[in-house]
């Protein structure tokens, strides 16, 4: 079965609760648990030390009695004083040259638990609790010394083994692990109803992004959808929105670019066509003019044909760039150059003025060349000069290329980066569009406009 959104919620959710829980119930079970046995612990120092007292006060009379009859001893005056025993007792004695006995006989005591008693005593481990199972129930005990002997301070001649059920400790932790556990079914149903709420809430609109995505790729760019979420899911539906308007955007460009381009093939062809049946069949008397003509065609479709295909390459191909840092200053120069003497022969003046320089990463020679494209229609348009002026503005470096004709009209700033376009003086209508790829792809923009007092302004910024 697959995994869905929702299941992983849910799983996750339950897992977390079961684990916190889990983690908690073990936790409040060792507090409590200690808790529990720290207060038998003290409750039964301070029976001993009143039973110490007593043995102290009675000593000669405990001596002389039974183990039942010096228990019931310790226990009545024990209530006389108002501080009755809530535990029971044993007293274990060493009598001269004798091993350590319990005082009297009991049978609640087992050969087992009565030796691990006496090897406390011998050890000297005392005030411990430890736990012993006795008729299927199990008590808490601990070893202590009640008397000291008075001719040696290092050895005991009396000691008492306090005994206590831990039924107290166990029902509280039977009690802790089921609350626990009808805490666990609660909290995993809760888990369950807000995980599936949790997991239908994110799994709903990823699903429309699906669909939707299933949309774009069949090119169904103008169903839009509509996600408010207010989280990440919302910006991947915008930003998915504005790609489905790119990519219809790149495709009616794409068909435009077709159709412009069969257009620009065909017109040529035409002609070459037509001068070419027309000298076969006679129809030219003279050939050369028409031959003229031919060859005249096939260069401006070379040309064009050329241009289609670097611009293509431009577009698509990463490695078809080869790039070095390179001053924008030299670049400039560098394009002027190229372009002066087409300058000269128009009789137009180029001006150049870089107050700052900004070495640019970027493939020298398609620079130039877009560059020169600028530079070149600058020229053409140009009454008598052309100006390129260089500076950093913040954070950006902005290269600004301007000239004192009459400028763009409505129509060339509306279209002027469009392929195929061709303004005034036009030739393949590719150049503009060469020139942006160019400096969009070196991380640069291109935009014009016409700059007050003078004719058409090319501006290019690159970030500094």
């Amino acid at each position: 079965m697959r995994n869905t959104i929702k299941g992983k919620i849910i799983g996750t959710n339950i897992l977390i609760v079961t684990v916190a829980l889990l983690i908690f119930t073990f936790v409040m079970n060792y507090a409590v648990t200690g808790l529990l046995e720290r207060e038998i612990k003290s409750n039964l120092e301070s029976e001993r030390k009143i039973m110490a007292t007593i043995v102290v006060n009675q000593l000669k009379a405990i001596r002389n009695t039974d183990n039942l009859s010096a228990k019931t001893l310790i226990r009545t005056e024990a209530m006389a004083n108002r501080t009755p025993l809530e535990s029971q007792f044993e007293i274990y004695v060493r009598r001269k040259n004798e091993n350590i006995s319990i005082v009297g006989e009991n049978e609640f005591l087992d050969e087992e638990l009565n030796g691990e008693i006496l090897s406390r005593i011998e050890s000297k481990n005392f005030n411990d609790l430890f736990t012993y199972v006795v008729n299927n129930r199990t008590y808490y005990f601990t070893v202590s010394r009640l008397l000291q002997n008075n001719n040696s301070s290092d050895t005991s001649f009396a000691w008492v083994v306090q005994y206590t059920q831990a039924s107290l400790v166990q029902n509280a932790s039977q009690t802790l692990r089921r609350i626990s556990f009808l805490l666990l079914l609660l909290l995993v149903a809760i888990a369950s109803l807000l995980g599936y709420r949790r997991g239908k809430s994110i799994a709903d609109p990823i699903n429309k992004l699906k669909s939707r995505a299933e949309q774009i790729a069949k090119r169904n760019y103008h169903d839009k959808l509509s996600i408010s979420t207010g989280d990440e899911i919302e910006d991947l539906a915008q930003s998915m929105e504005v790609m489905a308007d790119q990519l219809d955007s790149y495709d009616t460009s794409q068909k435009q670019f077709i159709q412009n381009i069969t257009h620009e093939l065909k017109t040529p062809l035409t002609s070459i066509q037509g001068y070419a049946e027309g000298i076969k069949d006679g129809v030219f008397h003279d050939e050369s003019k028409s031959l003229d003509i031919i060859i005249d065609e096939s260069k401006r479709l070379k040309n064009l044909v050329n241009q289609i295909i670097f611009l293509s390459k431009l577009e698509s191909f990463n490695d078809f760039y080869d790039y070095s840092w390179e001053s924008i200053e030299d670049l400039a120069k560098t394009s002027i150059e190229k372009v002066q003497g087409y300058a000269m022969k128009k009789k137009v003046t180029i001006k150049i003025d870089m107050k700052d320089d900004l070495d640019l990463e970027c493939d020298k020679d398609k620079i130039v060349q877009a560059l020169l494209n600028i530079l070149s229609n600058s020229v053409k348009f140009a009454k008598s000069t052309v100006f390129v002026e260089g500076q950093k503005d913040h954070a950006s470096y902005t290269l600004r290329i301007f000239d004192d004709g009459e400028g763009f009209s409505e129509k060339d700033l509306l279209n002027a980066f469009q392929r195929f376009y061709k303004g005034g003086k036009g030739d393949t209508g590719l150049g503009l569009t060469i020139t942006n790829t160019i400096i969009n792809k070196t991380g640069g923009t291109l935009s014009i406009r016409n700059k007050e007092g003078y004719g058409g302004e090319y501006i290019i910024k690159f970030e500094s």
